[in-house]
C-alpha cells in the first residue's frame, strides 16, 4: 500500500508529555505518510522543540487559536488526497494508515474510514491486538445524535470530500469532529475496521475532560447545534431521516432543559421541566430515550458534583433503559422520573437549594408527593 497518498494533520498545544510517543507511532507506520503537519497553537513548553527533532515533520504556527482552527488550517494546505487526523496525546498501531487506506479504496462511495480505539491511561501500558484487514459499513446517522467515534485520531478522510461539504468547522469547540462525521456520512456510510488501531489516551488535562468539567451545558448546546446543522445535508439524500433526526434533537433539548433545571433551577423550574419532559417522552420509544440519555450522561458526568443531579440522572437513565410494553408506559416515564425525584427530596436524600418562604409555600404537601 502506498502511504505517500496521506497527509497527517496534528494540532499541538503544550503536549511535551506525549508528543514524542505520538510522533514515533507515525514514524513506525508500515505505510509512511507523504507529509506530517504539526500545527502549533502557541505552545509554551518543550513540545515544539521535540517536534523539530523528528526529520521530515513540518512544524507550522496556527493562524488562529484553538484545535479546530489548527485542523482546518492543516487540511487547507495538505497536499495529499487522504488526510489522517491525530491528536497530540494519542498513538497509532503501525498498520493504522495501511488498513484505513485499503478500507477507503475498497469502497469508492465512502468518504472516510475509521479504526477502532482502545482507551488507555497515562500509567498503563498500551497493548494492541492483532490488526484485522476487514472493515464494515458504519452509518453514524443510525445512532443520531450520539457521537459515533471517540477521537479524530481514528479517521482517514478523503480530503476533497470534506472540502466539498464545507471543510473542518471551527464554530463548535470540542465537537467539530462529530459534525464532520455526520456530514461525511450524509450520503453514504463510512467504513470502520474490525480491530483497534488507535490508542486513545485518557488524562485529566485532555480537551474533552476540561470542557466537560468547565461548562458541561455549554458543551451540550454546541453538540446539539452541530448535530442540527448537519441535518439538511442528510435530508438531501435521505429525506425520510430528517424528520426523525429533528425529533431526536427536540428530545435531547428537552432532556437538557430538565438537567439544567435539576442543577440550577428552583423547585418550580424542575416541576415545569419534568412536565415538558413527560410530554416529549410520550412521542419517542424507550430505545430512542436511552440513546439520548447515554450521550447526555457523557457530557454532564464530569461536572455533576451535586448529589441532586447525579441521583436524578441515574434514576432517569435506569427508567429510560427499562423495557416498555405499551405507549402509556413510555408516556409515563417523565412522570415516574419526577415522582422519584420529588419523593427523594422530601426524604432529605437529595441536596436542594435554599427556598424562600414563598417558594416553599408552592411545594406540594407530603400527601401530594
Amino acid at each position: 500500500m502506498n502511504g505517500a497518498r496521506t497527509t497527517v494533520v496534528m494540532p499541538l498545544y503544550n503536549g511535551a508529555a506525549w508528543i514524542d510517543k505520538t510522533l514515533r507511532s507515525v514514524a513506525e507506520q508500515i505505510a509512511p505518510p507523504a507529509e506530517v503537519l504539526v500545527i502549533d497553537d502557541g505552545s509554551t513548553d518543550r513540545s515544539p522543540e521535540i517536534v523539530r527533532s523528528f526529520p521530515g515533520v513540518r512544524l507550522l504556527a496556527s493562524p488562529k487559536k484553538g484545535a479546530n482552527a489548527a485542523r482546518a488550517f492543516g487540511l487547507s494546505i495538505a497536499a495529499s488526497p487522504y488526510v489522517a487526523l491525530l491528536d497530540q496525546d494519542d498513538v497509532w498501531h503501525p498498520a493504522h494508515l495501511e488498513l484505513l487506506q485499503a478500507a477507503l479504496q475498497s469502497d469508492p462511495r465512502c468518504r472516510a474510514a475509521a479504526g477502532g480505539a482502545i482507551l488507555f491511561f497515562d500509567d498503563k501500558e498500551l497493548r494492541f491486538g492483532a490488526p484485522l484487514a476487514e472493515s464494515d459499513e458504519f452509518d453514524p446517522w443510525t445512532m443520531f445524535p450520539c457521537v459515533a467515534l471517540s477521537t479524530p485520531s481514528q479517521v482517514l478522510i478523503r480530503r476533497e470530500a470534506l472540502l466539498a461539504c464545507g471543510g473542518w468547522e471551527t464554530r463548535f469547540a470540542g465537537i467539530a469532529d462529530h459534525h464532520a462525521w455526520l456530514r461525511l456520512s450524509a450520503q453514504a456510510p463510512l467504513r470502520v475496521l474490525r480491530s483497534a488501531t488507535i490508542g486513545y489516551r485518557q488524562h485529566r488535562t485532555s480537551y474533552s475532560t476540561v470542557l466537560r468539567s468547565a461548562d458541561a451545558f455549554g458543551y451540550i448546546r454546541r453538540f446539539l447545534a452541530a448535530s442540527a446543522d448537519a441535518i439538511p445535508l442528510r435530508a438531501a439524500s435521505h429525506p425520510e431521516d430528517a424528520v426523525l433526526a429533528e425529533a431526536r434533537i427536540r428530545l435531547a433539548e428537552t432532556m437538557t432543559d430538565w438537567l439544567f433545571a435539576l442543577r440550577f433551577g428552583t423547585w418550580s423550574d424542575r416541576r415545569a421541566a419534568a412536565s415538558a419532559l413527560e410530554r416529549e417522552l410520550g412521542r419517542h420509544s424507550a430505545e430512542a430515550a436511552g440513546i439520548v440519555w447515554r450521550q447526555l450522561f457523557y457530557f454532564v458526568s464530569r461536572s455533576a458534583r451535586s448529589s441532586f443531579l447525579r441521583r436524578g440522572f441515574l434514576v432517569a437513565r435506569t427508567l429510560a433503559r427499562a423495557p416498555f410494553a405499551c405507549p402509556r408506559l413510555r408516556a409515563s416515564l417523565g412522570r415516574l422520573i419526577a415522582a422519584r425525584l420529588f419523593r427523594a427530596v422530601g426524604r432529605g436524600r437529595l441536596s436542594e437549594p435554599r427556598k424562600s418562604p414563598r417558594d416553599r409555600s408552592r411545594m406540594p404537601s407530603a400527601a401530594a408527593r
